[in-house]
């Protein structure tokens, strides 16, 4: 005996079966990681979506004169993933700015007419995400799902 007392160590088998439970752990977070990851993606887009509707509201105003609300039937935009340049759905720039689809249509009735002279036209929103235009061919779909967010609001002339 060299006169130290024995030592003490882990054996081989605490340190596989450890080894062991800590892969376990470090898979089960890593596999939580992208399920995070989308649910901040989506929070982010809801966000987006219902902070177009002051944008929605000036550009109705901006594409519809007053003259025209009785006539009014539907209108639909698009917007970029940012909620920037918000746009009629036919006009140019291409697919990229492309993420939100507004549709806008009347809410009920025709235009009401309160106690002041002027109409107010009630709309309803529905703003979809991601907006994905159809592939073209017999049979084609698009599998992607969509979110959705819809609100109400009126415009006077």
């Amino acid at each position: 005996m060299n006169g130290r007392p024995p030592g003490r160590a882990f054996s081989l088998t605490e340190v596989i079966v450890a080894t062991g439970i800590f892969a376990l752990a470090v898979v089960a977070v890593l596999a939580l990681l992208p399920l995070a990851v989308r649910q901040a993606s989506s929070s982010r887009d809801l966000q987006t979506a219902a902070r177009l509707g002051d944008a929605i509201r000036i550009q109705v105003q901006h594409l519809v004169p007053a003259s025209s609300f009785p006539e009014f039937a539907s209108l639909r935009l698009v917007a970029a993933r940012d909620g920037t340049s918000l746009r009629a759905e036919d006009s140019p720039p291409a697919d990229a700015d492309r993420y939100f689809l507004v549709e806008v249509a009347p809410y009920g009735r025709p235009p009401l007419q309160d106690d002041l002279a002027a109409p107010l036209l009630v709309l309803t929103a529905r703003v979809s995400w991601p907006c994905r235009t159809p592939l073209s061919g017999p049979g084609a779909t698009t599998s992607l799902k969509q979110d959705r967010f819809s609100f109400a609001f009126a415009l006077r002339p």
